[in-house]
Formats: structure tokens, sequence, C-alpha cells
């Protein structure tokens, strides 16, 4: 083999390796970022954000919003845009001052009377029915009533309400120790009842209260409720769901009141909207308490994609492998390069008699 070709193919060889590179080189570096970033649901929205929160993006989402009269997402994505460096219209904070302006009693009052709520002005007032004991036990007589009779209970309704209600006693034994996960439930039994959880998640802890409930204990609390034996209906409705089940509620009311308390009563909407188990829940506290006010527009931006546990897929990993693979190649080429020019000094330097530098 000649020379002439030897140095082509040496060239050639050099050119390969450097395509190998800069084409392999930034996915591999950004799967290995998402392998850092884990299941943290904001080191993942971080990863993405430059690429998604354009100025054009953010415009569309706040006119989206002020069209929807939503103005906490209007100020979350407000908040957003401008920890991103993404330029907001000052019109549009003149517009959410309008949106946020609306009084708030009559909202209040109307959660208190019905229930239900869409706002956090009448939230206040859901949580409010709820606190006194009168919203759980009204919900625990019923479908208890149901169960008992051979009817069709609203089984996870029932789970909540019996949690709730010993939730509530306990925040006031303890002067308000469990408040966080009172509110919680609060909220997310207001959400159970008016239809608002996703099917998947609806599914999952429905099945799971079914399993867990004790109907001697719900016979206990009906009988000491109806003689207003308000300790023995305490201590039964203790009894109604199964420890293991009880804590896994009690839990998802202190995520949930987390959810609530840093993105408002919408939030929790939107939240509930998207996830599918209760590890979808934890991971939006996670992301609410890291994220605060923002959190609305980062799940409006990602979806349900943010609350998953990041886990590289094939592709990502293959990436990783090719670059591992490169560097391998390189290595490898950068030896016979050097062997190659070493042997070319070296004949060049007996063929004049002298020896090479060295």
């Amino acid at each position: 083999m000649n020379e002439r070709l030897k140095l082509f193919l040496a060239l050639a060889g050099a050119l390969a390796v450097v395509g190998l590179g800069s084409v392999s080189a930034r996915p591999a570096w950004r799967a290995w970022q998402a392998f850092q970033a884990g299941d943290d649901p904001s080191a993942v929205a971080d990863l993405h954000m430059k690429e998604v929160m354009t100025p054009a993006r953010a415009a569309a989402e706040i006119d989206a919003a002020l069209a929807a009269k939503d103005g906490e997402l209007v100020a979350s994505f407000i908040e957003l845009a401008k920890a991103n460096g993404v330029a907001v219209d000052p019109a549009k904070l003149d517009q959410l001052a309008v949106l946020r302006a609306r009084p708030c009693s009559s909202g209040v009052q109307s959660g208190f009377a019905s229930g239900g709520f869409e706002d956090s002005c009448e939230l206040a007032g859901v949580v409010a029915r709820d606190l006194s004991g009168y919203g759980d036990l009204s919900d625990l007589y019923q479908e208890g009533s149901k169960l008992l009779s051979g009817g069709a209970p609203d089984k996870l309704l029932l789970s909540l309400a019996a949690v709730g209600l010993v939730s509530t006693a306990a925040t006031v034994l303890t002067l308000g120790g469990a408040a966080e996960a009172r509110g919680g439930l609060t909220t997310f039994k207001a959400l159970h009842k008016a239809g608002r959880l996703s099917k998947p998640l609806a599914a999952n802890l429905a099945r799971m209260a079914s399993e867990a409930i004790d109907r001697d204990a719900i016979k206990t609390v009906q009988t000491a409720a109806w003689r207003m034996e308000t300790e023995g209906a305490l201590a039964a409705a203790k009894k109604i769901v199964r420890p293991t089940v009880f804590s896994k509620l009690k839990n998802l009311g202190t995520d949930v009141e987390i959810i609530a308390d840093r993105t408002g009563s919408r939030g929790a909407l939107q939240v509930f909207a998207v996830a599918e188990s209760a590890d979808d829940v934890r991971q939006a506290a996670r992301l609410a308490k890291a994220r605060g006010s923002t959190t609305r527009a980062i799940l409006k931006l990602f979806g349900r994609s943010v609350l998953i546990a990041s886990t590289l897929s094939a592709i990502a990993i293959g990436w990783i492998f090719t670059f591992v693979g490169y560097v391998f190649i390189l290595a490898i080429f950068a030896r016979q390069f050097g062997l190659w020019i070493g042997r070319r000094l070296w004949s060049r330097a007996s063929m004049s008699g002298a020896k090479p530098a060295v």
C-alpha cells in the first residue's frame, strides 16, 4: 500500500472519529443530565425549560390563562417567565390585577353551604365545613348506611371521611398539629365528590380503599353518633380503615395540602387531572415545595411527564454507550496515529543516517 493511500485512510479515519464524536456527544450529555436529575421533578423541569419556555410560548400561555380568567395560572406563568429571563408585556400585569380584585366573602359562604368549590375562596368554605366535623360525619353516615344495607357505597369517600374525622380530632387535640393533613383530605374529598380526579387515580385509590374497610367499626360509629357519644364515635372511626391504608391516606392529605397551599385550588385541580397514582401526587408536592407558585406553569408546560420518576430510555442508554465507544475508538486511533508518525520519523532518520530527535 503506497504512502498516499495510507495518508488518505488515516485522514478518513480521523474525520470519521470526529464525526462520531460530534453526533454522539450532545445526546449522551443530555442523557447523563437526565440520569443526574433522577426523580426530582424540579431538576427534570430545569433540564428542558429553555427549550420550552420561549417568549412566544410564554405570551400564548398567559393570554390563554387570562381568557380563562385563571389569575393563579397567569401569575404562575409571569413568575416563571421572569425567572427564565423572558420579558412579559406590562399590560398583562394590569389584567392580572383586575382578576385578583374579585371579593372573596360570597365564595366562602358558597363553599361552606354546598361542599363544592371552583376557586380558593370557595375552597376556604369547604375546609371550614369539614373542620367542624360536620362534612365528614355526614359522608361517613351516608356511605356507611349504604354499605351496611347492602347498597353500593363510595368506599373511597367513606375512607376519606373516616380518616378526615380522626384528623379533625387530632387537629383540635394538638392545637393545629394535624391541620396540614386535615386540610388536604378535605380538598381531596371535595375533588373526588366533584368527579375531578383522573380516572386512573380514582380507580387506584378506590381499589385500595375497598380492601381496607371494617364493617363492624362502621356500625359502632353510627351507634355512637346516634347516641351523641363523641369519644366512642372517634375511637371507632380510627378502626374503620386499616392502619396501613389509614397512613397512606393521611400522607396523601399532607401532600394535597402542600399542593393547594402553594398553587391554589385550581392548582390542585390541575394536579389531579393528570396524576395517576399516590406517587404522582407525592412528586407534585415535591415540585410545589421546590418551585412554589411557578408549579402550575411548569405542570402546564410539561404535564405528567415531570412527575414521573426519570428513567433512562433505551435510546438514551444507547447514546451513552455510543459516546463511550467513541472515546475508546479515539484512544485507539490516537495510539495508532502516534505509532504511524513515529515509524515515519524513524524511517526518515534511518535513511539520512541521523538519529531522530527525542
